[in-house]
């Protein structure tokens, strides 16, 4: 195994052999993605209503992808990472041609898959009977959020493979170099608390909807996982909830902002934030965090 492994390592260095090495071990890895994307092939006699989890950037979303995946395994479901292959066909949910936004649609079955994660609200756009499916919706507080993005995007996220989103990830990162962060949660906070607005507005309180916090699931992940467990719309396998419980760690031994999990403690606004830019912040998401059941203070 440990050969194995050295001779696939050496493969993946020889540059005329680098692209096709990884263009296999993405085949390998989406290939539900493009069978259902590319080629149209949908599963057929699944009576397993579909699931979509809808969350945010920073708010876990790849740590729930993980979890979700090992759930669905050995299931009568399919994980599909939508956005991942969306943006190795270089397809943008922004501004999506009318026969890419027919690919994008055609890949929503109500039956037999789990769509996770889908981090942007834009994607409800090309869903058209939300009812037909069981809905996770997984959220952070919005001021922790944008704290987090701060870090992230200036100093600690890799660089997207999509081109437009290549693009306006550097511009982003610019932007940031250039204010400091109580700046920078100020501009965008309109942008926030309008996509949490959409999301409570088009599904908190549906009866096909369960919402869950980043906070609930980094704080006391059992509970969490058995609200999960218990609104699926299949039997998941006790002993991979059993490991999952058990491996879960959301402990940052020292915060470095150059890491991908660089903070993962409720409340880090209050520890980065001035006191005026929290208060103004508090007015922007007044209703969003009453609705969500967030302290203001």
């Amino acid at each position: 195994m440990e050969l194995k492994k050295k001779v696939i390592n050496s493969i993946a260095r020889i540059p005329v052999l680098k692209d096709t090495y990884h263009e296999y071990s993405y085949i390998k890895k989406h290939y539900r993605e493009i069978s259902l994307i590319d080629f149209n092939l949908k599963k057929k006699n699944s009576e397993v209503q579909s699931t979509l989890l809808f969350t945010s950037p920073k708010c876990a979303s790849v740590y729930l992808g993980e979890v979700m995946k090992r759930i669905t395994a050995n299931t009568q479901v399919t994980t599909i990472d939508l956005e991942t292959h969306l943006n190795k066909l270089n397809i943008s949910i922004w501004d999506a041609k009318e026969h890419e936004r027919a690919k994008i649609s055609n890949a929503f079955v109500p039956h037999g898959y789990f769509y996770c994660p889908l981090r942007y609200g834009k994607f409800l756009d090309f869903i058209p009977n939300l009812e037909n499916y069981k809905i996770l919706l997984v959220l952070r507080d919005p001021r922790d959020v944008l704290t987090s993005q701060y870090f992230s995007f200036g100093f600690s996220h890799s660089m997207p493979v999509n081109e437009k989103l290549k693009e306006n990830f550097l511009k982003k990162r610019q932007m940031i170099k250039t204010n400091n962060i109580d700046d920078y949660v100020l501009q965008k906070a309109g942008e926030l608390s309008k996509k949490y607005r959409a999301y409570i507005e088009t599904l908190v309180g549906r009866s096909n909807v369960k919402f869950l916090t980043y906070e609930s699931m980094v704080c006391d992940f059992h509970n969490w996982m058995d609200a999960v467990v218990e609104f699926l719309p299949f039997k998941a396998d006790p002993e991979t909830i059993s490991n999952l419980i058990q491996e879960a760690n959301f402990d940052v031994s020292q915060e470095n902002i150059y890491s991908h999990k660089r903070q993962v403690l409720p409340g880090d606004h209050r520890r980065k934030l001035k006191s005026e830019t929290i208060e103004i912040l508090n007015k922007e998401f007044h209703d969003v965090l009453v609705t969500l059941n967030y302290d203001i203070n």
